[in-house]
């Protein structure tokens, strides 16, 4: 039976990508980071230092960067034959163990804007986010429910440099300059955890009957424990 009824859907991944950006800094500091549309990414910076430090800004203070899914896919290319994962944990006086049903695989797009008012602060930015990639590709870590737990996550980047999109202000509000990223997130959606108790012993008892069809109870040859 599940243990829980709760199911991870994407908010795990989610903050993942936005620990996965708070490696890049400015002025010796992490670049702050919303999650927001590019039309809403401002907004939410100024929503973020009035929440936070009781101030009302009027110019937003850059670099930034914003970030946010766009789709979510089931990915049949990674559907397995398998379609339990048994005995994953047992509990310390092992009398139980846990097991789920095969995770369903899904691909994650996300969309990372790099905003900055300067092109060195905008190529510094840049040069940061790049170097967390093998080319095009790195590894997220994401927590996921018990009993799948934290795993290392397929991450790929689509356009290796970037698109510049600085012709499209979030909302107009200043000029600045910006450079767009897509992320594919190789990700599972994990089932909540089945429980399952241990049978400790069995005992069989071994009967020798002359008629067994007449209701003959016969003598007993042998009792077999299997533990």
């Amino acid at each position: 039976m599940a243990v829980s009824e709760t199911i991870q859907v994407y908010y795990n991944y989610d903050k993942a990508v936005v620990d996965f950006l708070g490696g890049v800094s400015y002025d010796g500091k992490p670049i702050l980071r919303v999650f927001a549309t590019p039309e809403r990414a401002f907004a939410q910076v100024k929503k973020w230092f009035k929440e936070r430090r009781d101030r009302d800004v009027r110019t937003i203070p850059l670099p930034i960067v914003s970030l946010f899914r766009i789709a979510a896919a089931l990915d049949h290319a990674r559907y397995h034959k398998t379609t339990r994962y048994h005995k994953m944990y047992y509990t310390p006086d092992r009398k139980k163990y846990y097991g789920m049903r095969y995770p369903q695989p899904v691909t994650l797009t996300f969309q990372i804007d790099l905003w900055a008012r300067l092109i060195r602060d905008l190529e510094d930015a840049t040069a940061q986010f790049l170097q967390k990639f093998r080319i095009n590709e790195t590894y997220l870590t994401v927590k996921h429910p018990f009993p799948m737990g934290e795993r290392l996550v397929l991450t790929l980047l689509r356009d290796e440099l970037g698109v510049d999109t600085t012709g499209l202000e979030a909302g107009g509000e200043q000029r600045t300059l910006r450079r767009t990223f897509t992320l594919d997130v190789y990700g599972w959606v994990s089932y909540p955890a089945d429980e399952f108790g241990i049978v400790e012993q069995i005992e069989t008892t071994i009967i020798e009957s002359d008629d067994p069809a007449e209701g003959d109870e016969g003598s007993v040859l042998d009792v077999v424990t299997v533990s």
